[in-house]
């Protein structure tokens, strides 16, 4: 069983992976060292809540998806879709919510 550290430093990185990050760019963005950066991804870490708040925002997460669980069980596609919303206008997240909304009401899904 991994430890809390480890998953830590798992959901780090692959948030930063999934932002097309350096672990410098992340590190200058949380306004941290690429060293201490590098400890918090591989567990030998833990940020203070500051730092991990600062982490966060930078990643364009929320704090409670960084520490809590494992990034492997979230839905990687919801993610994605996510990041790609964060970087969006206001009239681009509404085109992409009336998309959706047309896709959902004209193909339902299974569980329908």
């Amino acid at each position: 069983m991994s430890s809390f550290s480890d998953n830590l430093g798992h959901n780090i990185q692959y948030f930063r992976e999934m932002r097309h990050l350096t672990q410098r760019e992340l590190a200058e963005a949380a306004d941290i060292s690429s060293q201490y950066l590098s400890n918090l991804e591989n567990g030998k870490a833990v940020p203070s809540a500051d730092i991990a708040m600062r982490i966060a925002t930078s990643l364009k997460v929320t704090c409670d998806s960084l520490l809590s669980g494992n990034a492997n069980t979230v839905n990687k596609q919801l993610l994605e879709l996510i990041s790609l919303a964060n970087d969006c206008s206001q009239q681009e997240l509404e085109m992409i919510l009336d998309v959706s909304k047309a896709i959902k009401a004209n193909y339902p899904s299974p569980r329908d």
